[in-house]
């Protein structure tokens, strides 16, 4: 069984305090990379997503946060149909890795729903 590393621990924390959101791909938790001297940029620990950077670690955790208030209610269906064809060929392809996932979780959160028949 492998520990947790001190940092790791600590990193988790900081995002946590600074209000840090979940990541918009997977869900993961966010961590913080970097210094003062270079600067800040939060990643998700799950997916490797990388988010935000900032002079501070709190400015990293603003530009992580940034999300559209809604998807787009007016998404163009052609080109949606279009990229889920290409992301379908693609996943055929054997290269199914990390940015597939990460593309078809894009495309998820932002295809409109179709109403249940029960909320018609």
């Amino acid at each position: 069984m492998s520990k947790e590393h001190p940092l790791d621990a600590e990193n988790r924390r900081l995002c946590e305090e600074l209000g840090a959101k979940p990541c918009p791909f997977c869900g993961g938790m966010p961590e913080l990379f970097g210094s003062d001297r270079i600067g800040w940029e939060v990643d998700c620990a799950a997916c490797n997503a990388t988010g935000g950077g900032g002079e501070t670690k709190a400015d990293a955790v603003v530009a992580w946060n940034r999300r559209p208030a809604d998807p787009p209610q007016d998404a163009a269906p052609a080109l949606l149909e279009a990229l889920e064809g290409l992301l379908t060929a693609i996943g055929r392809q054997q290269s199914a890795d990390i940015w597939w996932r990460n593309a078809r979780a894009a495309l998820a959160a932002v295809k409109p729903t179709p109403p249940k028949e029960s909320d018609r």
